[in-house]
């Protein structure tokens, strides 16, 4: 059983958008649309570009590096100047980055101007949490960088010679889910009619069943009358 549960892991996919498993045959993700062809195109540097321009929408989050970035390379900045969130800021990750950065910056500037006992006072108050979580990320990036864990933002940078290409495949998608939900409407049409006439068809055997039991009634009244008639005569002739 084991076995056969990791030949299927093998055979599947990871979306790195939206983080569906699909597999590997498949060319998109069904649950968010991403084409997996063009994350050959993806590029950390374009990324970066998206977040000075505010265009956050068009980043991913990917533990698979790019080809404009180095695994070893971020793992050499993390493991010798990870305390100043060098590896951060070399993937883009600016938010850890500068935070570490400023923790780092404000030691030195403690070291340099304040005396020693001030120096042990801040940081057994004020400074042991933000020192603590940097010697934390510091180590947990460089544990997640070497077991390729470490989420990296990209963006996808297409080339002008594929971007027809890519815009044929996303039209060919649309007029396929066009297609389906017009048979789906065309199901669900025909399946109305036939209710509708199957109705109509049940209420005229009904007005059909109502007309015959008048009409019987009818002649049922019709009998007694003529019988009571005859026996009234019979009755005069006596």
């Amino acid at each position: 059983m084991e076995r056969n549960f990791f030949k299927k892991e093998k055979n599947k996919q990871k979306c790195p958008r939206c983080g569906e498993k699909s597999l590997i045959i498949q060319k998109k993700c069904e649950n968010c649309g991403l084409i997996f062809d063009r994350l050959k195109y993806a590029s950390n540097k374009e990324a970066i570009k998206c977040m000075l321009r505010g265009e956050r929408e068009k980043i991913i989050k990917t533990t698979s590096f790019p080809q404009d970035r180095n695994k070893w390379v971020a793992g050499a900045l993390c493991a010798f100047l990870g305390f100043a969130g060098a590896h951060n800021f070399y993937l883009g990750r600016y938010a850890k980055a500068f935070f570490s950065f400023g923790v780092i910056l404000l030691t030195a500037i403690f070291i340099l101007l304040l005396e020693p006992d001030v120096q042990a006072w801040l940081y057994s108050t004020w400074m042991v949490v933000p020192c603590a979580l940097v010697f934390f990320f510091w180590f947990y990036d460089l544990i997640l960088i070497l077991i390729n864990k470490y989420k990296i933002p990209i963006a996808l940078k297409i080339p002008s010679n594929s971007i027809n290409q890519v815009d044929r495949i996303i039209k060919e998608n649309k007029l396929i889910k066009e297609s389906k939900s017009i048979k789906k409407n065309n199901k669900k049409s025909k399946r109305n009619s036939k209710s509708e006439i199957n109705l109509i068809s049940d209420s005229k055997l009904e007005d059909n069943l109502n007309v015959e039991n008048n009409i019987n009634k009818i002649k049922d009244t019709k009998t007694t009358d003529n019988i009571n008639l005859i026996d009234n005569k019979n009755k005069n002739n006596e």
